[in-house]
């Protein structure tokens, strides 16, 4: 794969308290590429690193949204984080929105994903994020290879390796760090 897993496994912690992601985490939503599996993943802060969890990896989809709506009412998050262009939020985007979950877009289009899967990246390689250890998200980790789209690197969601993990671990870390980046700031030109 083309992630360092000396560098994925030394930041894996063995447990964590009930307070290790700083509330408000953001959730990336995922499945599969048969659809028969989905992935979340909480990102919340941890310190100075990017806490990730694989909050729950189940088969079906019958669980997924009552359970979302269940856990926003616990954890209110920043946000649930979809690829808008993926076959994920065609099931389950619209849905989440009806229900009032704070849904974020992110696509290529925008150039959010590109930069979403090169922070986390890069984030992995440089030690700012920890993780507990989950045999799903470590199988995506130690499988994960490129697909290049111009010059972005994007995770090639066909590698044959289940990338679900992975992807939603991007995902709930671009709403955790984007999401407070991308706050309009007032603008005014003085003359």
């Amino acid at each position: 794969g083309v992630i360092d897993l000396d560098h994925w496994n030394i930041h894996r912690l063995d447990s964590a308290g009930p307070d290790w992601l700083a509330d408000p985490v953001s959730f990336g939503v995922e499945g599969n590429a048969s659809g028969d599996c989905f992935s979340v993943v909480a990102a919340g802060h941890a310190g100075d690193r990017v806490g990730i969890d694989l909050v729950r990896h189940m088969d079906g989809t019958d669980w997924l949204l009552d359970w979302a709506i269940e856990a926003n009412e616990v954890h209110q998050p920043k946000a649930w984080v979809f690829d808008p262009k993926s076959s994920t939020a065609d099931l389950f985007m619209a849905d989440f929105r009806a229900a009032g979950l704070p849904v974020v877009e992110c696509g290529f289009t925008d150039r959010a994903l590109p930069r979403a899967t090169a922070g986390l990246f890069d984030d992995i390689g440089n030690g700012r994020i920890e993780h507990l250890g989950h045999p799903a998200l470590d199988a995506a980790v130690a499988g994960a290879t490129w697909r290049f789209v111009g010059e972005s690197r994007l995770w090639n969601r066909k590698a044959g390796v289940p990338l679900a993990p992975l992807v939603a671990a991007t995902m709930a870390r671009h709403g955790l760090i984007e999401e407070a980046a991308s706050a309009p700031q007032p603008f005014a030109v003085y003359t």
